[in-house]
């Protein structure tokens, strides 16, 4: 939409401005991959960042929340990591397709995209539904398209979906993988829900996930 386009173009200037202004750096030990605006007129940005430690290891994601009010002096002013277990492998698809994250500013949620490979044998493919206000950022609930038996047991399809996600009348619909979910924002409980590879007989062009070690 316009307005959308006219967001994104007024959060790229905003970008560009901070990285010439330069008055102040962050010491902060992450990076970010994706940005978005808060509240539209740029005071408040949202990040999707990637955990890096001293020895540039990456590790996990988090969502951070910038106060960019003013510009010689941006702060940083919330923080939630996706995943307790520091050693957890993350990947959000947000962090390069900005189509993948939805932030619905009526609510204040942050629909976010996350494959989590654990250390402990815990995988899941899931859209983690965030609340996010100035004061704090916090879990609202998930919704899980693939959990850690679909993906040990193979047959994943490359015909994936990307993820996606829509806010309708006060129902949150997720795709990702091989499934589609809804469910009530508010109260949490699913409304429907359909397994696009419920009939599917013939595996052509399957490979299996590996777990890592």
């Amino acid at each position: 939409s316009e307005e959308h386009t006219s967001e994104l173009q007024s959060l790229r200037h905003l970008v560009c401005r901070l990285l010439l202004e330069k008055k102040k750096e962050l010491e902060i030990e992450s990076f970010s991959s994706y940005l978005h605006s808060y509240d539209g007129n740029g005071d408040h940005i949202l990040a999707v960042c990637k955990n890096a430690n001293p020895s540039k290891h990456v590790r996990g994601t988090h969502v951070s929340f910038f106060n960019v009010t003013n510009f010689l002096n941006p702060t940083l002013t919330r923080r939630l990591d996706i995943e307790n277990d520091k050693d957890a492998r993350l990947h959000s698809a947000a962090e390069n397709d900005h189509k993948a994250s939805r932030f619905c500013r009526d609510g204040n949620k942050l629909i976010l995209p996350v494959w989590i490979y654990g250390t402990d044998g815990r995988n899941f493919d899931r859209l983690y539904v965030l609340n996010v206000t100035k004061d704090d950022i916090n879990y609202h609930f998930n919704t899980t398209h693939e959990n850690n038996d679909g993906i040990h047991r193979g047959c994943c399809s490359r015909a994936q979906q990307s993820p996606r996600s829509v806010v309708h009348h006060g129902i949150l619909t997720t795709m990702k993988s091989y499934t589609a979910l809804a469910h009530d924002i508010d109260s949490k409980e699913v409304t429907w829900e359909i397994n696009l590879d419920s009939n599917q007989t013939k595996y052509y062009d399957y490979h299996l996930w590996m777990s890592w070690e």
